[in-house]
């Protein structure tokens, strides 16, 4: 900031009194005038009598007068520079935020997910579990009295609220009944790709001995589509079931490992 001074002019010259003339002629005090003509009477001041705003006589008084009142005051820079302090180190990078995974299942995921958050969590995958018992892939129905959405309806309904990058489809084993061909398979297949987009998909490879034709009918359909990654519970899970299709507590962990493994690499 630029701060200026205000000049301060100095005018003001003294000058002496003008002098008041004698008069000359004969004493007036307690002289009546009454009646007197002063017609003729010279009345004019002298012009002599030095003005008070004139400039002085002397050459050398002339010069300081001129000075005094011409010349501006001086300009008074008050600016300073603002300190100069070291800048501050720069922040440390940002993590890569994690992806944010959800997993479609039926009743292999729901009915142990009490083993299988916490193994996800221990790893530190952030892994939505949305499962339910009797889940289709395309099909939602009644089922012993409660609503059974689709695995494409609960993937709507997902996308609805959320931004995923990740999906974990554990779905198909359900849907053994009803495949007879590889097209039944990729026809399936592909109805959640289409519907979930670019995003990252890992699909569980089906384990229900029961149905072994159509198992490995829909287990080669997964292999043969490029656009996902197998979590191959079928090639580990054989010896880990309580019952025909769903695992014992340790299958479960074993199946969370795998997702564990399959989202870090």
């Amino acid at each position: 900031m630029r701060t200026v001074a205000a000049a301060t002019l100095a005018v003001a010259v003294s000058a002496p009194a003008p002098a008041v003339a004698a008069p000359t002629g004969p004493a007036t005090t307690g002289t009546d005038t009454t009646g007197t003509d002063t017609t003729g009477t010279d009345t004019t001041l002298p012009t002599d009598v030095p003005s008070a705003t004139a400039p002085p006589a002397s050459a050398h008084a002339a010069e300081a007068w001129t000075r005094t009142t011409t010349e501006p005051a001086p300009v008074v820079d008050e600016r300073t520079d603002p300190p100069r302090h070291p800048l501050p180190p720069s922040p440390p990078p940002t993590p890569p935020t994690p992806p944010v995974t959800y997993l479609v299942g039926d009743s292999i995921t729901d009915m142990n997910r009490a083993v299988i958050a916490p193994v996800l969590d221990a790893c530190g995958a952030d892994v939505h579990l949305h499962s339910l018992s009797a889940r289709r892939i395309e099909q939602s129905y009644e089922w012993n009295g409660g609503w059974v959405n689709s695995g494409l309806d609960e993937i709507d309904r997902i996308l609805e609220v959320a931004d995923p990058t990740t999906w974990i489809v554990e779905l198909g084993s359900n849907d053994l009944q009803d495949i007879h061909s590889p097209d039944d398979a990729h026809r399936l297949i592909r109805a959640v790709l289409d519907r979930i987009g670019d995003d990252d998909v890992l699909w569980t490879t089906t384990l229900w001995p029961f149905h072994g034709s159509a198992m490995e009918i829909f287990n080669a359909a997964l292999r043969d589509t490029p656009d996902i990654e197998l979590v191959d519970w079928h090639a580990v899970g054989g010896d880990h079931l309580a019952d025909p299709v769903h695992p014992t507590d340790e299958g479960a962990r074993i199946l969370a490992g795998l997702y564990c493994e399959a989202l870090q690499g």
